[in-house]
């Protein structure tokens, strides 16, 4: 099975004793001032960084879900005197950090001195996880001055230079429209210090989402193909739709290095937006934050106005991505997912009813008794599958596409064969908070 990798760099949600702090063949226009600017893999998993520092060169992840920047417990020595040790609340509980000065160390002509503080942590799961060796992690407490632009499909990220220089915390009344960098998202900072939220809807609820580019997926080193997220456990209780499944997780607590295993919950929802934007299929796992990250925002060209308080979302070449969920149609013994914006059979359970009506992998659905279903998301096909009023002796008739060909396919006993279903996860997660 594939074997898929799920890294949580939340590393400070919120820390209470401290001080304040287009498509790929697009252009994608940036007309404030360009500062720096970086090459990325496209279509990456994780935004690594060239942090120079005494003079080497090491990687920096950038992180918008970590209020503070963090440096290696190898750079300790090199830090200077350690500033104070404060208490702090973390995905791991109530944690002790060692606070040190920011040192000078450039991100290209950027200093990350402008952080101010900087804390220092062991960081070899974070590297374990990502499979390169990670130094550290860039911070909200340092990228709260500049725009940042992060362009998934061409494997770039620009900071540029803010157009309005106003406390961060001051609300602001200017408009600060940019529609070629897409459409405009108000974001919020809801703790202190400050990590960034947008507002999304989900079957007609809204719901605040940190914004977590240390959240990410890694799949057998292929892109991004999960359009998943998590969703806090009041939330989910209320939100959760017709199909629920359980995961087993290997959770690893990064600052601990403690490792246990238990289930997490997860669901499907029918309809999930922001502004504009609809997604179809996306899964959310029961967590203790709302928040969506690298498996979200890489179908996009990102662009975060912190000053501002705006995020801009610009559809990407992999916007409508498919995911992996399946569901299963037990007793009629085929599963299904969406991808290319259809609905294909992706698997066919040997000596069932499918097998002997000869279905085959890569069938596309394009029709069920009439009705065209090719565009439907799982969840809109699934609940048209189970609102079907056929008597005991009636037949369903699926109209699919295989290769060139139209053929027609048909289920006895519709009631027992189509109605019992079940969301599938072909895969293991190795979860590392």
């Amino acid at each position: 099975m594939t074997k898929i990798i799920y890294t949580i760099v939340l590393t400070l949600l919120v820390i209470a004793f401290f001080p304040a702090l287009a498509r790929a063949e697009e252009s994608f226009n940036i007309s404030n001032e360009i500062l720096a600017q970086f090459n990325i893999s496209k279509n990456t998993n994780a935004i690594l960084l060239p942090v120079k520092f005494q003079g080497k060169e090491y990687l920096f992840e950038l992180d918008t879900g970590s209020s503070h920047t963090l440096f290696d417990g190898s750079f300790k020595d090199k830090l200077g005197k350690r500033r104070k040790i404060v208490s702090g609340k973390t995905p791991a509980g109530i944690m002790k950090f060692a606070i040190y000065d920011a040192p000078d160390a450039y991100l290209g002509p950027l200093n990350l001195k402008d952080s101010h503080t900087v804390i220092v942590m062991n960081l070899e799961r974070i590297s374990s996880a990502s499979g390169k060796r990670i130094h550290g992690i860039i911070g909200m407490n340092f990228l709260k001055k500049y725009v940042v632009s992060i362009d998934f499909d061409n494997g770039l990220v620009s900071f540029l230079k803010s157009k309005k220089n106003e406390d961060i915390f001051i609300s602001s009344q200017q408009n600060s429209e940019h529609p070629d960098w897409g459409q405009e998202i108000p974001i919020k900072y809801k703790h202190f210090p400050l990590v960034p939220y947008f507002t999304a809807d989900i079957d007609g609820n809204e719901v605040d989402f940190l914004i977590d580019t240390g959240l990410k997926y890694n799949i057998d080193n292929e892109p991004v193909n999960h359009l998943r997220g998590r969703l806090g456990s009041k939330t989910f209780k209320k939100l959760s739709s017709k199909i629920l499944f359980e995961n087993k997780y290997n959770t690893i607590v990064t600052a601990r290095g403690k490792t246990h295993s238990d289930f997490i919950k997860s669901t499907i929802t029918e309809n999930f937006s922001i502004g504009s934007f609809e997604y179809k299929d996306v899964i959310f796992d029961q967590s203790d934050e709302s928040y969506l990250g690298m498996p979200f925002l890489s179908r996009h060209l990102v662009t975060f106005d912190f000053p501002n308080k705006k995020m801009y979302l610009k559809q990407g070449k992999y916007f409508d991505r498919a995911g992996t969920a399946n569901v299963l149609l037990k007793e009629a013994g085929f599963s299904i997912c969406r991808r290319d914006k259809n609905i294909f059979v992706s698997a066919v359970e040997s000596n069932s009813t499918a097998s002997k009506k000869d279905l085959k992998i890569d069938d596309i659905i394009l029709k069920v008794d009439g009705r065209n279903v090719a565009s439907y998301g799982l969840i809109e096909f699934i609940d048209f599958l189970s609102k079907l009023h056929k008597k005991e002796n009636e037949s369903v008739t699926f109209t699919i596409r295989r290769g060139n060909k139209t053929i027609k396919k048909y289920f006895e006993k519709a009631a027992q064969s189509l109605k019992t279903m079940e969301l599938i996860d072909t895969h293991y997660y190795l979860v590392f908070k």
